[in-house]
């Protein structure tokens, strides 16, 4: 590791800007959530990024899959609007609504602009990868979480920068091939971005455990609380306080819009 830190802002259900060397990156920024059960971006959080996004602060958009909770169409097309030259990085599901045309009241010229960029499906299952500043970031196609959603096309981001070690899974289900496809990039992660289940679950925290050495774990994609009736999330954070593996103690961040050192 180096002396360089980042900072990391957590502004929706799975929804992080990565600061590095000045220069960021946005992850699943803009939520909606037709459910109910995760948060959306709230609107005043919504209007900064736009914003940001409009001055060239924040110039490279990544949306692990297409679910409404880690990808808003319309907000993405107004991003678009504000900033032609965005890059959007995703799925072929993502770019291809992206692409699409009649209906949704854009014309052709504003459909053209902008980078739209769908991630191959490597055969090698390597990772594929772009340089986006001072971030090298390494995509993994990766199963969904679920039966009902293992057709559905996911990646999980290896990401490089300040001399650290990233990785932000999306939706990605907890299995020995994918802790084993990061441990070969590297056997040490400085910070695992992950969904509550990883660490709430004994055997996701066993396969975790054995595979990788974690130095910062936090939290993402917890249910809104009043839509918790199972109260998953407790019970993931009374297994972190119980459990006697070597995770460190993960960050549950309370509410939207906080930044994090890195």
């Amino acid at each position: 590791m180096t002396g360089k830190t980042g900072r990391m802002r957590y502004v929706s259900n799975a929804g992080l800007v990565l600061e590095a060397e000045g220069e960021s990156i946005g992850i699943d920024l803009f939520s909606r959530d037709s459910s109910g059960l995760y948060p959306d971006t709230p609107p005043e959080i919504r209007q900064e990024l736009l914003e940001e996004i409009g001055k060239g602060r924040l110039g490279t958009l990544i949306f692990t899959h297409d679910h409404g909770d880690h990808f808003c169409r319309e907000d993405v097309w107004e991003a678009k609007r504000r900033a032609p030259g965005v890059a959007v990085i995703s799925t072929e599901p993502v770019i291809r609504a992206l692409q699409a045309v009649e209906g949704d009241g854009l014309s052709a010229e504003e459909h053209a602009c902008g980078k739209l960029t769908s991630v191959p499906c490597e055969e090698t299952r390597a990772p594929c990868w772009i340089q986006a500043g001072p971030f090298r970031i390494g995509f993994l196609y990766t199963p969904h979480e679920g039966a009902q959603y293992v057709q559905v096309p996911n990646l999980t981001l290896l990401i490089e920068a300040v001399g650290q070690h990233w990785v932000v899974p999306g939706d990605a289900a907890a299995s020995q091939e994918l802790f084993a496809r990061i441990r070969r990039w590297s056997p040490v992660v400085d910070w695992f971005f992950l969904p509550f289940p990883y660490v709430g679950l004994r055997s996701s925290r066993n396969m975790l455990a054995e595979a990788l050495e974690i130095r910062q774990v936090f939290v993402l994609h917890q249910p809104r609380p009043e839509a918790d009736v199972q109260n998953w999330v407790g019970q993931a954070k009374r297994m972190c306080e119980h459990a006697r593996d070597r995770l460190p103690k993960p960050v549950f961040p309370e509410g939207l819009g906080n930044w994090y050192e890195l």
